[in-house]
């Protein structure tokens, strides 16, 4: 009957202002696609995230926390910029189809 501490780490970064507009077109699951597949993409283990129009949120436990570590913290959100960026110009992520995506 012990209680257990579980560790929780969040990153938040910022949206490029130029993409404010084309991300309050989306719904909140366009958004929830973009930073999903964003974080796969950058390799970030064990991380749930959440974008709105100016912000975005990254959160997880130990695991992501080595996993931010390993990418570099510094270059987290210039990363999922460029990400957010690709898929308003561009409506793909990669070679996937952004889910939920009308533009």
């Amino acid at each position: 009957m012990r209680p257990k501490i579980e560790k929780r780490y969040v990153f938040v970064g910022s949206v490029a202002k130029e993409d404010v507009e084309g991300l309050g077109r989306l719904t909140q699951a366009a958004r929830d696609s973009i930073v999903a597949y964003g974080i796969e993409r950058l390799g970030l283990c064990g991380a749930t995230g959440r974008l709105g129009a100016k912000f975005f949120t990254l959160a997880g436990g130990e695991h992501f926390n080595a996993s931010m570590q390993a990418v570099g913290k510094e270059s987290i959100e210039p990363q999922l910029r460029i990400h957010i960026s690709e898929i308003l110009r561009n409506g793909v992520a990669g070679k996937r189809p952004m889910t939920g995506y009308r533009p």
